[in-house]
């Protein structure tokens, strides 16, 4: 837990700065959902793969809105 301490105080003295975090292709890789939990981003970048369809299917497109509101749920 000693590496997950440094990180939180990292990320507040850059917050205090005011440089901006963000996540990028949210939903691939390592952007797990306990991210959004345990770290205050200011911005959501979803994945290119998950945006492509969203006028074409309403399945993407409630993924997507989903997806949305999960980080504003934690505010």
């Amino acid at each position: 837990m000693i590496g997950k301490s440094y990180i939180d105080e990292s990320l507040l003295e850059l917050h205090k700065l005011g440089i901006k975090l963000s996540m990028d292709d949210f939903g691939t890789g390592y952007s797990s959902l306990s991210y959004l939990r345990q770290y205050s981003f200011d911005v959501l970048k979803i994945d290119q793969s998950f945006i492509e369809g969203i006028a074409l299917n309403n399945e993407d497109y409630d993924l997507v809105k989903a997806t949305i509101a999960m980080p504003t749920a934690y505010v």
